[in-house]
């Protein structure tokens, strides 16, 4: 931890960092309330399916891999929900795609550990659409009096928009949607959440 410490530039106001993977894993989010109970979390999601491509893209780009046909998503319809919280997933490529995605069960496990009054769920939209007053209700839960400056920009947004072949991917995103089928709809009963799929 002293060293992880270390990245942080020292100061009498917040500390905080921002990476996703943090919360796709039940392991890691237990290691953070060890560290600090009182943590505030702020979940961004955004449209699952939009949110796979953009990071099989992301991948992509770096020289990963060239094209997600090397990988099949069948087989984990019926398992993927519940075994989300297992040490096998993100042994492979398409199981680390596939839970990045799974929104409730995240959040399942975040509202398992933390108190309510300490997580804040935002849309990627809001983002996009209505970044100040997002940014003002953000500045609100972690206890910052919001700013009144009108020039705040995002550092960095991923694009919705991805560019693919949608006639050739047709039934990998139909896989996709079954397989993420439970998931939103767990999400939309339990968080009121709501992509259709």
């Amino acid at each position: 931890m002293e060293q992880y410490e270390r990245g942080f530039r020292k100061n009498k106001y917040f500390q905080g960092e921002w990476t996703p993977t943090y919360i796709c894993s039940l392991e890691a989010l237990k290691a953070i309330k060890y560290y600090n109970k009182d943590v505030k979390i702020l979940y961004l999601h955004r449209d699952p399916l939009a949110r796979i491509w953009s990071e099989y893209n992301s991948f992509r780009s770096k020289g990963f891999y060239t094209t997600i046909t090397d990988y099949t998503f069948k087989g984990l319809v019926d398992r993927s929900y519940h075994t989300a919280t297992t040490k096998n997933l993100g042994k492979s490529v398409q199981n680390f795609l596939l839970y990045n995605s799974m929104y409730a069960a995240h959040l399942d496990n975040v509202y398992s550990l933390f108190p309510e009054s300490n997580i804040k769920v935002i849309s990627h939209s809001d983002v996009v659409t209505a970044l100040e007053p997002t940014t003002h209700e953000i500045q609100r839960f972690i206890g910052v009096s919001p700013t009144n400056n009108k020039t705040i920009r995002p550092r960095h947004i991923n694009p919705t928009k991805i560019v693919y072949d949608k006639a050739k991917y047709y039934e990998i995103e139909e896989q996709l949607k079954e397989v993420l089928y439970k998931d939103n709809a767990r999400l939309r009963e339990v968080y009121g959440i709501d992509y259709t799929l």
